[in-house]
């Protein structure tokens, strides 16, 4: 079963379902390109902090690069 989360912007879709028994509840977000159509990213709840922090580092400028 899968429910659909706020948008974070017009474009992009969130979506949480079950990830089963080893990955625990998932999100996906899924965006409509123009010219690539529909393009999503899955990720467990450990993953989705992980990218939050980055995402809000770079929002903030203040990306790490990888060495």
């Amino acid at each position: 079963m899968s429910t659909e989360l706020k948008k974070p912007f017009d474009e992009c879709s969130a979506t949480r379902f079950s990830g089963g028994k080893d990955r625990g509840a998932c999100i996906q977000l899924t965006k409509r390109e123009k010219d690539y159509g529909l393009q999503h990213l899955t990720f467990t709840r450990e993953e989705a902090a992980k990218v939050a922090a980055t995402l809000l580092n770079f929002s903030l400028g203040l990306e790490v690069d990888d060495e």
